[in-house]
């Protein structure tokens, strides 16, 4: 139908087939712009009533077993001996990201990419599990920090492990208990995940929106290339020991304002439990 008849159309309908020819005629536009919405009302609602959190952790196309996620929730605060009500992890799941158009998660995209964008705009996640197809996206959309860099990052790593020296550093009896803040463990942490390093791309520009309005024929682009992701499969024993069905990555997102929490959740990770 024509935009011309189409609009004569509905300039003869009344009442309710007016709004049903609407509905029908507009539906797909009318969902995508509901779960646009939906998503902005959302995380605008969560940033002035949320409270803090000690780290906020998303599963992105990884489902793992109610154990298993028990393990990387719970158990990570209980080891470290966290206790109060502020210090809960935040976990984001059944985010699943997927271009294949058969895939039985493909409906799924769009609601989950407006959830991702939210939470990293609202600086509500900090690290993410995933699978290959998810860190790829995640990679070359710019939103993963560069691990060899952040590992390496003396201040960062001192801020985590002060030295048994400085009596000016609070802890607790179950923090010493649990092992928090010990210095050779996290200064070692690179050296025992270096061996699941994984590189990846950033696309920095590119030339999608000409080629989109037909001023371009072939795709380029500008891109750099950086350990933006970990394969936890290689050197997590908890992970690898759950006999998951592919490789898992770990990426600590960019923006995130407790890559300090982030460090010692990896680090956390490929303890043996």
């Amino acid at each position: 139908m024509s935009r011309r008849a189409s609009s004569s159309l509905l300039r003869e309908l009344k009442g309710w087939k007016k709004i049903q020819y609407l509905l029908d005629y507009y539906k797909f536009p009318l969902f995508l712009a509901g779960v646009f919405l939906y998503a902005v009302i959302w995380f605008s609602t969560r940033s002035l009533t949320h409270k803090d959190y000690l780290l906020y952790l998303g599963f992105v196309n990884f489902a793992p077993s109610e154990t298993l996620t028990e393990e990387l929730t719970e158990n990570y605060r209980r080891e470290m001996g966290y206790k109060g009500k502020d210090e809960s992890i935040l976990l984001q799941n059944n985010l699943f990201l997927s271009s294949d158009e058969n895939s039985e998660y493909h409906p799924y995209t769009y609601a989950t990419k407006m959830r991702i964008l939210g939470a990293i705009d609202a600086e509500q996640l900090d690290l993410v599990l995933m699978d290959r197809e998810a860190f790829d996206a995640f990679s070359q959309n710019g939103y993963l920090a560069d691990l060899q860099a952040l590992l390496s990052d003396e201040a960062l790593l001192n801020s985590i492990s002060p030295s048994p020296e400085d009596d000016s550093v609070p802890g607790s009896a179950d923090q010493e208990a649990a092992g928090i803040g010990k210095a050779d463990e996290i200064r070692g942490l690179y050296d025992a995940v270096r061996e699941g390093f994984s590189k990846n791309i950033f696309i920095k520009e590119d030339n999608s929106v000409d080629m989109l309005l037909g001023n371009e024929s072939e795709y380029s682009a500008v891109t750099a290339e950086a350990v933006y992701g970990i394969d936890m499969s290689s050197v997590s024993a908890r992970i690898r020991d759950a006999e998951l069905n592919g490789t898992v990555y770990l990426g600590i997102i960019e923006n995130s304002p407790r890559k300090a929490e982030a460090v010692k959740y990896l680090n956390f990770l490929i303890q043996k439990p």
